[in-house]
């Protein structure tokens, strides 16, 4: 395992680990809850007060992009049907004409494409939301494994 180098942290971070100023004003950072001091008078790591070392998620997240997703689902079937009735008759009021099949195969690629993104969106639609039932569940069977209580299971928080 490679050694630790203090120096490459603060050339990639700006900080070494251990410094306790934080960042810069405007900088971006982020820190772990575990990482956060336990008295909460004491500044953390990002210059405000500590949290208490709890991580705390809720679902809502995860169903704003399940939604996102199943929108980019719709809006794919919708660009699909017009695409379909934007080239209906193609072969009559095209006859004669030399790109005809080209634009067949262009059809036929952009119905693949659209096929394609609309079954990764139903895909990740559903992932999402069982992410979002799941996550109490989690916390819960965390929490348990640990022998401490979880605030808020089996709901948002």
């Amino acid at each position: 395992m490679p050694e630790f180098d203090a120096q490459r942290w603060r050339e990639m971070f700006g900080a070494a680990p251990s410094d306790s100023a934080g960042p810069a004003a405007g900088d971006v950072s982020m820190s772990l809850a575990s990482n956060a001091p336990l008295d909460p008078a004491v500044p953390g790591p990002s210059g405000g007060s500590g949290g208490m070392g709890r991580l705390l998620h809720g679902s809502t997240p995860w169903r704003q992009a399940a939604k996102a997703a199943g929108d980019l689902r719709t809006g794919a079937d919708q660009s699909h049907r017009m695409l379909g009735s934007g080239h209906q008759g193609i072969d009559q009021w095209g006859a004669g004409l030399g790109s005809v099949p080209a634009l067949k195969d262009v059809l036929v690629s952009w119905e693949e494409r659209l096929a394609s993104v609309r079954g990764e969106c139903a895909y990740l639609s559903g992932a999402l939301l069982r992410v979002a039932d799941d996550l109490p569940g989690v916390d819960v069977g965390v929490g348990s494994s640990m022998g401490a209580s979880t605030p808020g299971a089996g709901g948002e928080r």
